[in-house]
């Protein structure tokens, strides 16, 4: 079958989808990218920061399509054969590059209204064969393996999986990969099949470099320049990275770095009554230590929790990664595009008057 967009019970050719009349903001923005797909207009996107401060980044049609034809050839996709489920919004880069792979491929595509609770949409004999996610999407007690399983090629960006995340993954029958990219690299640039690899592996022809700062470096061949990003990363052998936090989210206490996510990943380890969804770390500022750590919950936690986080970590001799301040929150800040949104936590913490203090 040639493109067709699936929506409300609907099937439409490209032309006819972009003349449907709506006052949904989310179909908008799929017409939106549509309209400049048929009449070759610039593509823009704001940029989420992972290379430093948020931006308008614009995109040819040529590029749009590069990007989209490497990701194609990763995962082998066929055309005119698959059929994508699309539940992210237009507005991100991530959303629109799953239509663009539909257009490329000249393939059926399904588009939903972007929610964290998709799979209660979708039928037990749904016919969708690739998809894309956000890591909070494993969280819901809407998701459904059952139907999960049944797609057979699925990306999931965004934002890094926990340990317990990438466990229920591997224990699903199809094709599951962890995506690194951004904005400004037009989505993926490496893959990770969760079932088999530690860590990301570039898509060809992309090349990954990590810098002396230990950020990572991207060249694309849809990008004139190379894009350098905020992201920690490091090797896990000579053509495989595993990213371990942003620069910018370092905790600097007394001198001693602190990355958060590697911090968090610590605790969950140390004790399997921290759950990774539960908590996250972030930073304060303080007059005597330049900054100090803070573990924000939201759930509420024993004073006998924290008394034994405390003991362990001394007892593991990492007493000066023990949080300062231990907050709860009703619920965390999430970007539009599912991820975590730290900046706005480490304001949040700012703002408190009230909290728990720790020894350091």
């Amino acid at each position: 079958m040639s493109f067709t967009i699936h929506f409300q019970n609907q099937s439409y050719s490209l032309p006819a989808f972009i003349s449907v009349r709506t006052d949904l903001e989310w179909v908008k923005a799929i017409q939106k990218f549509c309209h400049a797909w048929v009449n070759d207009l610039p593509f823009v996107f704001n940029s989420s920061g992972s290379t430093g401060i948020p931006k308008a980044i614009t995109f040819s049609k040529s590029q749009i399509i590069a990007s989209a034809q490497n990701t194609i050839d990763a995962l082998k996709l066929i055309p005119e054969k698959e059929h994508f489920l699309m539940c992210l919004h237009a507005n991100f880069v991530g959303g629109s590059m799953v239509l663009a792979r539909a257009l490329v491929l000249n393939c059926e595509i399904s588009v939903f209204e972007p929610s964290m609770h998709i799979f209660e949409l979708l039928t037990e004999e749904h016919p969708y064969t690739v998809a894309s996610f956000v890591p909070l999407h494993f969280q819901q007690n809407s998701f459904s393996a059952e139907k999960y399983e049944r797609i057979n090629k699925v990306l999931i960006g965004g934002a890094s999986l926990s340990e317990e995340q990438v466990n229920l993954i591997k224990s699903f029958k199809n094709n599951t990969f962890h995506t690194y990219g951004m904005t400004e690299t037009l989505s993926n640039v490496a893959l990770r099949n969760i079932a088999f690899d530690n860590g990301f592996r570039p898509i060809f022809p992309n090349q990954i470099r990590i810098n002396e700062d230990q950020c990572i470096c991207v060249r694309t061949n849809f990008l004139s320049e190379e894009i350098n990003t905020n992201d920690l990363a490091e090797w896990v052998d000579e053509n495989c990275f595993k990213v371990i936090g942003r620069s910018d989210f370092t905790i600097n206490t007394g001198g001693i770095k602190i990355n958060p996510e590697l911090l968090e990943a610590k605790i969950c380890a140390s004790d399997l009554t921290w759950k990774a969804e539960t908590f996250f770390i972030g930073k304060a500022k303080n007059n005597f230590w330049g900054e100090e750590i803070v573990l924000v919950s939201n759930v509420l936690l024993p004073l006998e929790k924290i008394e034994k986080l405390r003991k362990d970590f001394i007892s593991m001799n990492c007493k000066r990664e023990l949080p300062k301040r231990f907050l709860q929150i009703l619920a965390f800040p999430i970007s539009a595009n599912g991820k975590i949104a730290r900046q706005k936590l480490n304001e949040w913490i700012d703002n408190q008057l009230v909290s728990f203090i720790t020894e350091r």
